[in-house]
């Protein structure tokens, strides 16, 4: 075979990883002048390559779990590669790994209970649990539909969900023990909701719709806990918000708008009323269609002082906090590549995933 340059090389290693049955130690290249050249890694190693995916910091903030995932082998369209996209649990402390999932089918979005002792996930189009003790899952949901998104209420004994089991995408919520214990719908059938979030005292839930006119609006609503009408909370702009996440003292919400132009961090009061944008960075600082490495909502320090946010710069994600009450924005890391944040450990302690070029995502 004859390839111009290396990008083709490795376009092909990726392509012959797919292959049925191909046999990784007899494949050779030809370059243009007749050169011959065998890689120095097989496609059983490229196939078996994982890099940290989604995580999620621990409610008491001492441990993270994340999926771990081939970096485009975890991709719907493309096969799985023995145990694909696993929840495994890291202690932020010591650096010690405990894998909780098994099997080749992708487990994603994990999500802690308040407790800490469970964790909600997606796999098969359902909604399942793993307790972290004992690594006993179940299986939470099982309709034909797509199930996603798990959100656990804050006191732990409900988990709100994502589901187009009747043809539309709506917001359910069901016990912390399976559907079959106890669910409801709670958002009008056609309203097609993402990114549900409890609001602090349990009483409502935030989520993300389309409901414009507009192709490019995204609207955040405020439904209640036990089912209603919908009540839009950011104006009627043509604007688009995400990841509604209620604040530390529970009385306001911070969210992602590009109402002032580019992707910054809004909040508002409880009802929608009094909007403020928080931070006034230049390019956008969320990728709200881009959900590899889980980005969601926004991450308050303990003393509910500053938020870890990221911000785009050329491509590079730079890391930086700002203070709520001052508007002082500070780096925390800028060198080139690109920093996910996961969580603070504590006021002056934060986790975050980097990436890039030559380095995989990592903890």
């Amino acid at each position: 075979m004859k390839f111009p340059n290396a990008l083709s090389h490795a376009f092909l290693i990726a392509a012959a990883a797919f292959a049925p049955g191909a046999a990784a130690s007899t494949i050779t290249f030809e370059s243009g002048d007749g050169r011959r050249d065998r890689p120095a890694f097989t496609l059983e190693q490229v196939a078996a390559s994982r890099s940290v995916g989604q995580a999620v910091l621990s409610p008491d903030r001492r441990t993270v779990v994340y999926t771990h995932v081939g970096r485009y082998f975890g991709h719907p369209l493309f096969p799985t590669f023995g145990e694909d996209s696993n929840l495994f649990l890291v202690d932020v402390a010591t650096g010690e790994r405990t894998r909780l999932t098994s099997g080749d089918d992708a487990k994603t979005y994990p999500a802690f209970s308040p407790d800490g002792s469970r964790i909600a996930y997606e796999s098969e189009g359902d909604i399942w649990s793993v307790e972290i003790a004992t690594g006993k899952a179940r299986r939470l949901t099982t309709d034909w539909g797509t199930d996603r998104s798990p959100a656990w209420s804050p006191d732990g004994r409900e988990i709100a969900f994502v589901s187009n089991r009747w043809g539309r995408s709506n917001l359910y919520v069901m016990s912390a023990e399976g559907e079959r214990v106890a669910l409801r719908r709670i958002t009008p059938d056609g309203v097609n909701g993402t990114q549900p979030a409890w609001l602090r005292d349990g009483s409502a839930l935030l989520f993300v719709a389309a409901l414009d006119e507009h192709f490019y609006s995204r609207g955040i609503y405020r439904v209640p806990a036990a089912g209603g009408d919908p009540v839009r909370v950011t104006p009627a702009d043509d604007a688009r918000n995400g990841w509604p996440t209620p604040m530390p003292d529970g009385r306001r919400i911070a969210y992602f708008s590009d109402r002032g132009g580019f992707q910054n961090v809004w909040t508002m009061n409880l009802d929608g009323s009094d909007q403020r944008q928080l931070t006034r960075e230049t390019q956008d600082q969320d990728y709200p269609e881009n959900d590899y490495l889980q980005t969601m909502g926004l991450r308050f320090s303990p003393d509910g002082r500053r938020l870890l946010y990221f911000t785009n710069r050329l491509g590079n994600l730079d890391l930086k906090t700002i203070d709520l009450q001052t508007g002082e924005a500070r780096f925390v890391e800028n060198r080139d590549g690109a920093h996910h944040p996961v969580g603070w450990v504590d006021d002056r302690t934060v986790v975050f995933v980097y990436e890039n070029y030559r380095q995989p995502p990592d903890l």
